[in-house]
């Protein structure tokens, strides 16, 4: 008898363990590294006036390729600058950032700084849109959802959660302005 309980703790031990370090995957699956906002690293510098043609160049960041231009922690302040440029120049004020099948439209969205976000998802799975660890919004399937971010001003890239989407780099950027 003291064998057979014994046995069944054991177990039930067991599967605590179990259900716990796959409730603690979840929650880090999600998180990611916290994605910096660009801003408040970048010092500003003097600005040169360029005419610029309408035609885009090979090394000018576009709608096409602002997320890959990201600068990392170790750019120079031409990089980094050269991005918030890009990310001011192509960020599009609209009333609804749709994140359809983790694809956002637009991908640079730009709102005010106490203004609620307002995002819609068409897919048929939930999203989550993950900007860091205290920032982190499930978007219901076939819904618009209404968030009070709280963000500062600053340029701030976001990843997408969701079944099939949980090791995703950068997919938009969320340009706050005052």
């Amino acid at each position: 008898m003291g064998n057979k309980l014994m046995i069944v703790g054991i177990v039930v031990l067991a599967l605590i363990a179990v259900v716990l370090g796959y409730k603690i995957y979840q929650q880090t699956a999600l998180k990611g590294p916290p994605v910096q906002s660009i801003q408040s690293v970048v010092k500003p510098t003097p600005t040169t006036t360029v005419k610029q043609s309408s035609k885009t160049t090979s090394n000018e960041i576009s709608e096409n390729n602002i997320l890959q231009s990201s600068p990392g922690p170790n750019s120079s302040d031409e990089e980094k600058n050269k991005f918030l440029d890009a990310v001011k120049r192509l960020a599009k004020e609209t009333a609804v950032l749709d994140i359809t099948k983790c694809q956002p439209q637009p991908v640079v969205f730009k709102m005010r700084k106490a203004a609620q976000l307002q995002v819609r998802n068409n897919n048929n799975i939930e999203h989550t849109i993950i900007i860091d660890s205290e920032h982190q919004y499930s978007i219901p399937p076939n819904s618009t959802k209404t968030i009070n971010t709280g963000l500062g001003v600053g340029s701030p890239g976001y990843r997408c959660g969701g079944v099939g989407f949980e090791n995703e780099p950068l997919v938009g950027i969320i340009d706050v302005v005052d």
